[in-house]
């Protein structure tokens, strides 16, 4: 399920809501549905080992 930003238009608080197709989002501060859904960036992550593959290598023994 994606995952949007939101900004209340009755008391202008923003948040993040997992929202699936039949789903009716409201603002967790005032309750209102007035909502804009914002433009945000998004993350892409990969899997595996957190090092980077162009990482230099360090001799063994230190530097």
């Amino acid at each position: 399920m994606p995952m949007f930003d939101f900004e209340c238009r009755e008391c202008k608080k923003r948040f993040e809501e997992i929202v699936s197709a039949d789903s009716h989002v409201v603002c967790p501060e005032c309750g209102s549905d007035e909502l804009a859904k914002l433009w945000s960036p998004f993350a892409v992550g990969r899997g595996g080992a957190s090092t980077p593959r162009c990482a230099p290598s360090i001799p063994a023994g230190g530097a």
